[in-house]
């Protein structure tokens, strides 16, 4: 009712405008013509912004809650009946002639409009209110349901980790081109000296974080009641240069002979991502997967290296098989990073944050261009017209995205081609509204990012059982069959593959390779050296070099 009474008090406004202008035209024996344009441009031009910010929503950003159809109506209205009045002032046969007509009342009409248009306004910002109110409380609850407990202060990683983190910072800083040189995208060997002596000046801090990695749990405290997107930007971030480190040097003992601390590193860092994915955000699932895959190929570097199998006893086969614990982690992370989004909507609703300033900023990082958003009049309108609508398209699609995923969890209902569908389904965001135009795209990435790192899990395993078949009869095996029942309980099975088919391996004289086809679901051949898709080749595998 609010928005029918804004649009017709709006409408009512413009006609009353330009009644009030005609009959001051027809009183102005000079320059009579200027009056004239004034009581038919300006309610006009003032229609111009919104119909501009609606046909943008409508035909560019193709939202479902864009207005269109209403502004155009009211256009039409202040067109047709400022014309109408137009002409009539300038009629002869009007019962009223124009220069009769009173002044004082169509300015007090006119104001009467736009009071009862602002009234219109002020009970939509009090309705708003109220829902933000229930959308808190909504968030909740969900936030309540995944946020794991407080861990025992001497089982929980999280205060060596930040005091890691502090003094990464501080006595342990490593100025950029260090880290460039010896960590960076194109590193100096890892059998260097620098390598070297930024170890050993590293060495307590990285003692520090095998201590951290040492406990059972990781609880980064923070007040979950009131989810941020500024949570997206903490501990993730910091602890990947932690990793890094960790990294560092389980390559730098296996390629110094010490293949079993190597390979200990290898584990503490798969339980650092672990740790980091427990927190219940999508950004920090993707860093713990993240971790795991650096963790992993450096295994792939350091099994070769194994000459005894005590060697390998840091690593739980039966635990790096569990893979389940990252689509876990992913399933509370898209149920956390939704709750924090739908706060978010409730900040935007009591002008706790301003949508223009949110949608830009967003928008400015991955295009590198501005909108019509930058103006902040959008805000009230985006509030108070979009921002409902938006909210509930959002929430329609994370809650179809987390049945889908939770269907597919378990493996007698696990279906690739099915998963594949819902995959292409949720990433295709035509018809959407901004909010999940904005903030969806992650959930689709998410959701894959949690299978791949299951099937590199899954050949992780295999490249380990191979490890240990290599030290008890000399050679790798000539297929993946011959691991099973000894040193695999059955085969390994391709989780991107149809069928309960198992994982491929290519045999040649200098490698040993063992890999999934991938999301495409298609065997292109092989791992591409990018761990991400390329010219739509995404399979995933480790290699043994002979």
């Amino acid at each position: 009712m609010a928005y029918l009474v804004f649009f017709l008090a709006t409408v009512a406004a413009c006609l009353l405008w330009t009644a009030a202008f005609t009959a001051a035209a027809a009183r102005v024996k000079k320059f009579g013509w200027l009056p004239r344009i004034i009581a038919l441009g300006i309610p006009l031009l003032a229609w111009v912004p919104w119909l501009s910010i609606t046909a943008w929503l409508a035909f560019v950003r193709s939202s479902p809650n864009n207005w269109f159809g209403p502004t155009v109506a009211a256009f039409l209205s202040t067109l047709i009946g400022g014309l109408l009045i137009a002409t009539s002032g300038r009629s002869l046969r009007t019962s009223m002639p124009v220069v009769h007509w009173p002044i004082p009342w169509l300015a007090i009409g006119f104001g009467g409009a736009l009071l009862a248009a602002w009234m219109a306004m002020a009970a939509l910002e009090s309705d708003l209110e109220r829902w933000a109110s229930d959308l808190r409380a909504e968030v909740n609850g969900m936030v309540a349901s995944v946020v794991p407990p407080p861990a025992p202060p001497d089982a929980n990683a999280a205060s060596l980790y930040r005091e890691a983190i502090w003094l990464s910072k501080t006595a342990f800083r490593i100025d950029r081109e260090e880290y460039m040189r010896t960590m960076g995208d194109n590193p100096l060997p890892v059998a260097s000296d620098e390598v070297g002596l930024l170890l050993n000046r590293q060495a307590p801090l990285i003692d520090l974080i095998r201590r951290g990695t040492e406990r059972e749990e990781c609880r980064f405290n923070r007040d979950s009641s009131r989810p941020k997107v500024s949570m997206l930007v903490q501990e993730p971030a910091e602890m990947m240069n932690l990793a890094r480190l960790l990294l560092l040097s389980a390559r730098r003992r296996a390629v110094y002979g010490h293949p079993a601390e190597a390979i200990a590193d290898v584990a503490r860092l798969i339980r650092m991502g672990e740790h980091v994915a427990r927190d219940p955000l999508g950004v920090s699932c993707f860093a713990g997967m993240m971790f795991d895959g650096w963790a992993l190929s450096t295994l792939a570097e350091v099994l070769p290296k194994v000459t005894h199998a005590d060697q390998l006893n840091a690593i739980d086969p039966l635990h790096l098989s569990q893979a389940s614990e990252m689509l876990s982690a992913a399933k509370s992370a898209l149920l956390f990073d939704e709750a924090l989004y739908l706060n978010n909507a409730a900040d935007i609703a009591d002008k706790r944050i301003g949508w223009s300033k949110l949608y830009d900023q967003t928008l400015t990082r991955s295009s590198g261009r501005e909108t019509l958003f930058g103006l902040l009049w959008v805000d009230p309108f985006y509030r108070n017209f979009v921002l409902r609508g938006d909210v509930d398209d959002f929430r329609r699609r994370c809650r179809r995205d987390i049945q889908r995923m939770s269907a597919l969890f378990h493996w007698d209902h696990r279906d690739p081609d099915a998963r594949r569908r819902d995959l292409a389904a949720s990433s295709t965001l035509d018809g959407a509204g901004l909010y999940s135009q904005l903030f969806m795209p992650a959930f689709s990435k998410l959701n894959g990012a949690g299978w791949r790192c299951e099937a590199r899990r899954n050949v992780a395993g295999v490249l380990l059982a191979a490890t240990r078949y290599r030290l008890a009869t000399g050679a790798l095996p000539e297929s993946l069959e011959a691991l099973v029942p000894e040193y695999l309980p059955y085969a390994p099975v391709d989780v991107f593959a149809q069928d309960h088919a198992v994982l491929k391996l290519v045999s040649t004289d200098s490698e040993w390779t063992v890999y999934s086809i991938g999301d495409n679901g298609r065997d292109d051949g092989g791992p591409r050296p990018e761990s991400e898709p390329v010219d739509g080749k995404d399979d995933i595998g480790l290699s043994l070099n002979r």
